[in-house]
């Protein structure tokens, strides 16, 4: 029986948001990058996701969603309907 742990995270969450300023000369210029505006969630909400990646440093969460999606897809494909998106492939 292996020992399980637990991590509480408190804090506030935030949104950071990056600014990330480009050499458009014109509104209409198409051929040069832009300014991007970039959103994250920070905080406690990035520190609780540092967390759980370094705790499925192994991938076991990976591979359970992989293989469920593949049993998924083996049974719609024998029902005739389409494939569903990989767990990568999902925005």
């Amino acid at each position: 029986m292996s020992a399980s742990r637990i991590v509480l995270v408190t804090g506030d969450v935030v949104v950071d948001c990056h600014l990330y300023g480009g050499v458009k000369t014109a509104a209409t210029s198409f051929g040069e990058p832009g300014t991007r505006l970039t959103q994250h969630l920070g905080r406690a909400a990035l520190t609780r996701d540092l967390i759980g990646a370094a705790a499925d440093a192994s991938g076991l969460a990976w591979d359970a969603a992989e293989k469920a999606c593949q049993a998924e897809n083996a049974g719609r494909q024998k029902a005739g309907k389409s494939a569903l998106q990989r767990p990568d492939e999902i925005a």
